[in-house]
């Protein structure tokens, strides 16, 4: 019978081999682990977008492989026509510097934090996190337009299991400056004096993910 892997599990596997290779007991020389990193980065790139380069080598080979960001390899990762955008894509909170030919939307360090965060808890989590069947929680992000100039705006949002968080964000947004309207379906809200916003995401999130990010994002 062969063996059934959830995603967690060969999640498991994957970081295990990029990380630290040796508690396997693979990938026993840098070229290997290079090759291997090489083949990942490609695989994310088929499928999420991006033109995989190269691995570069290590800044310094003191210290040991593997044992600091000095240490370790670099993927290097150029935009392409294959992205769903420049602003929305696999890696956008990595290397804040990188594209900089690129006209990118800058994402503030606080929200860059609370998404990898979450992304780093997802293989963190205790067997049985503690039910709560009472609330709901939200990573929320909405777009502030105003005249030619548009800021993305992240926060977190909770509520009861019996509200409607479609409605309760809509009366955030509505709040978020004095005066807001809907328009066109809440496609967007107007401001008087000429701002705007519109509701880019809102993505369910779980209890521990809420209780690591309300430290770098605002609550509402």
């Amino acid at each position: 019978m062969s063996k059934q892997i959830l995603p967690a599990e060969l999640a498991e596997i994957v970081v295990g081999l990029l990380v630290q290779p040796d508690l396997l007991g693979e990938l026993d020389s840098a070229e290997k682990h290079q090759a291997f990193m090489l083949d990942i980065g490609q695989a994310v790139a088929d499928h999420c977008g991006g033109i995989i380069n190269q691995v570069s080598l290590p800044d310094s080979d003191q210290g040991g492989y593997l044992s600091s960001e000095y240490t370790s390899p670099y993927l290097s990762v150029s935009p392409d026509a294959s992205l769903p955008s420049l602003n929305k894509n696999v890696w956008r909170y990595y290397d804040q510097e990188g594209w900089e030919e690129a006209a990118l939307e800058i994402t503030p360090c606080d929200a860059v934090n609370s998404v990898r965060m979450m992304l780093q808890n997802l293989l963190c989590r205790p067997d049985t996190e503690e039910a709560d069947d009472q609330h709901r929680y939200f990573y929320c992000t909405f777009v502030e337009i105003n005249g030619e100039y548009e800021y993305t705006c992240h926060f977190l949002m909770h509520c009861f299991k019996d509200d409607d968080p479609d409605e309760l964000l809509e009366s955030l947004i509505l709040k978020f400056r004095e005066g807001g309207v809907i328009m066109r379906d809440f496609a967007y809200v107007d401001y008087p004096g000429g701002t705007a916003a519109k509701i880019r995401e809102m993505l369910p999130i779980s209890l521990l993910d809420f209780q690591t990010m309300k430290k770098y994002l605002s609550v509402l």
